[in-house]
């Protein structure tokens, strides 16, 4: 059983030992993200090309858009090649913001655009019209003490008494965030 909604059971082995393992999140896994400059309105039309989960979209803004114009039109064009996955806002400095939906290192989200760090330009990218990739974070830390390895959001155990325990962590937050009891029965079920 895990002792918080923050943690959900996902996976044990032969090598797992029975007991109760305390899990500390050194690193909460995160989804990619781009944060752009902060910016003002554009001061020249500007190509804006996204490529997320094996999809790519291209986006063209025009001089005289705010950025909450550009982020507005950025999810159409995006959803238009299948990325509804992905979104894109302004914050309350001006910068755009794109986000995926899915946690971890293998995430991803290349953008590129064709005024880079321009003056007046969306300011998404630092380098004119080269590709830029931001990845998501796996989940790192420990179960009960022991070394785990994160894969996402699951963290599994990898030696010891908890190899092989698999949790997935739901939370955002690091520090120890409650524990998980291991009760081999019955088709080995998690109690």
């Amino acid at each position: 059983s895990a002792s918080t909604a923050a943690l959900e059971y996902r996976s044990v082995s032969e090598r797992t030992k029975a007991g109760t393992y305390e899990v500390v999140v050194t690193q909460a896994a995160r989804a990619a993200t781009v944060t752009g400059a902060a910016v003002g309105t554009l001061a020249a039309d500007e190509l804006i090309s996204v490529r997320y989960g094996g999809s790519e979209a291209s986006y063209q803004a025009t001089a005289g858009q705010p950025p909450p114009q550009v982020a507005a039109g950025l999810p159409a064009a995006l959803a238009g090649a299948g990325i509804a996955a992905l979104a894109a806002v302004v914050d309350g400095g001006g910068r755009q913001r794109l986000r995926g939906d899915a946690v971890g290192s293998a995430n991803a989200i290349e953008v590129r655009s064709r005024r880079g760090a321009a003056a007046g330009g969306s300011g998404l990218t630092t380098a004119a019209d080269a590709w830029e990739q931001t990845f998501g974070l796996d989940v790192a830390g420990t179960l009960g003490g022991l070394a785990a390895a994160g894969r996402g959001a699951l963290l599994t155990g990898t030696t010891g008494a908890a190899e092989d325990l698999g949790v997935n962590v739901t939370s955002s937050a690091t520090g120890s965030l409650g524990s998980v009891t291991y009760r081999p029965g019955f088709a080995g079920d998690m109690l």
